[in-house]
């Protein structure tokens, strides 16, 4: 049985796990941290201890197995992070020397983002205030569920006022782009930045 339902506290350490398992450009990143909670300590659960209004929890025979997480607005989240969140990872993870920077590891880089975390294009955000993240682990893939988590993300993002919505994608995840095309994504090129696959929708109406 799979149910989508509003994410939970208790859901923190299933988002830390997906967030490995799924860390690799959509596949298992687990030989890549020496601290396995980074990417999730990144992308999701932030959202569920900041943002938890805008969390949805897919749940398959009664294990999270995959989540839809986001802010309502880009800016405000990132203000309340830079205050709360960053700081004690920061003291747990010192930065990396930047002299050689492009020896970094996979993890190193992930450190990084933690003391620098990445803005997205100004212009982005006036345009698509929003944001979201979707992970589903491997098991639920390619069965429409994905979707299905998308659009009731969307129902609960249009309660909380949400009229556009943006995301940064890894380029070489080709899989995930074409998901994310496929639900009415597109790609807003940005000039110098080669790092993030950027798109954006105007929220649909219900």
């Amino acid at each position: 049985m799979i149910e989508i339902r509003r994410a939970r506290p208790e859901d923190l350490d299933a988002y830390y796990r997906i967030s490995l398992l799924t860390g690799d450009r959509g596949g298992d990143a687990t030989q890549l941290y020496r601290r396995p909670r980074l990417m999730g300590q990144i992308y999701s659960a932030p959202y569920l201890l900041y943002s938890p209004a805008l969390c949805l929890s897919l749940v398959a025979d009664g294990r999270v197995a995959g989540y839809c997480v986001g802010a309502a607005d880009t800016d405000t989240f990132a203000s309340v992070l830079e205050r709360d969140w960053w700081p004690p990872l920061r003291a747990a993870h010192p930065m990396p020397d930047i002299a050689r920077r492009d020896q970094w590891t996979v993890e190193e880089r992930r450190i990084a983002a933690i003391h620098r975390p990445k803005r997205p294009p100004r212009r982005l955000v006036e345009c698509y205030p929003a944001h979201v993240h979707l992970n589903l682990l491997p098991e639920c893939q390619g069965k429409g569920w994905g979707a299905r988590l998308l659009r009731e993300w969307f129902s609960i993002a249009r309660v909380a006022g949400v009229g556009a919505v943006h995301l940064g994608a890894n380029p070489g995840n080709s899989r995930a782009i074409a998901f994310w095309n496929s639900q009415s994504f597109e790609h807003v090129p940005v000039d110098g930045d080669s790092r993030t696959y950027w798109m954006a929708q105007k929220l649909p109406s219900a």
